[in-house]
């Protein structure tokens, strides 16, 4: 399945059976176009463009978690209220995974101008599994299915 968690949000994330349906929920119906798959999705510049686009919706997507290395698998769309800021201060945190995310990440990328750190421990705690960056196609093996909480910068 394909899900989507809005930051702050403490129930369960709300899933689809496809990549543009969770990506339309993300996106308030804004992005209805998405490529089918998400792998696909990940690497093409007019998705990525859609999802930057400015917007007056109360929510933007943020990152995309993927369950399997190169962006492939389940995906969990996770959306804020607004962009990230150019500072490197936190500007939203998921302080556990929705249910059925947790130690399940294998590879994210970021968007609205935001990084992201993984941590092992919920509430950030038990250490980052990696630096602060927008992308990895793997977050290798000490991360790989590690992450209980998350951080956008």
């Amino acid at each position: 399945p394909h899900c989507v968690v809005a930051a702050g949000e403490r129930q369960a994330p709300r899933c689809f059976a496809t990549f543009p349906a969770a990506i339309a929920a993300a996106t308030g119906g804004r992005v209805t176009d998405a490529p089918a798959s998400a792998a696909v999705a990940v690497r093409d510049p007019a998705f990525t463009a859609a999802l930057e686009a400015p917007t007056t919706l109360a929510a933007v997507v943020v990152g995309i978690e993927y369950a399997d290395i190169n962006y492939g698998g389940a995906t969990l769309s996770m959306t804020a209220p607004g962009r990230c800021d150019y500072s490197m201060d936190v500007d939203y945190r998921f302080a556990s995974m929705p249910y059925g995310w947790n130690d399940r990440i294998s590879s994210f990328r970021s968007y609205s101008n935001c990084a992201q750190q993984l941590f092992r421990g919920t509430s950030y705690t038990g250490g980052a599994l990696t630096n602060i960056v927008s992308s990895m196609s793997y977050v290798g093996s000490t991360a790989n299915d590690q992450a209980s909480s998350v951080t956008f910068n």
